[in-house]
């Protein structure tokens, strides 16, 4: 995207002047979905191989713990927001 426009590529208006340039945004976005969810199973299973876990014990012990911090997170956000 930043080779397509440049420093433009933060600025809110993007007008897209080609099909190209509109298929290759497409394309890009779902490579990188493709992508993150490879690197989810490969975490998955090297945890699962290094802590003998099943491959339950394995996800799980990836989203409790995030889960975990975005409730701390949203706690800490809310106390914040309502004491200002």
């Amino acid at each position: 995207v930043i080779l397509i426009y440049g420093l433009d590529t933060l600025s809110d208006n993007h007008e897209y002047s080609t099909d190209m340039e509109t298929y290759a945004i497409i394309i890009a976005a779902i490579l990188q979905v493709i992508l993150a969810i490879w690197s989810i199973i490969i975490l998955v299973i090297g945890i699962k191989v290094i802590q003998k876990f099943s491959t339950l014990k394995a996800i799980g012990n990836i989203f409790v713990p995030t889960i975990i911090l975005l409730v701390v997170m949203f706690i800490f956000l809310y106390v914040a927001v309502g004491t200002i």
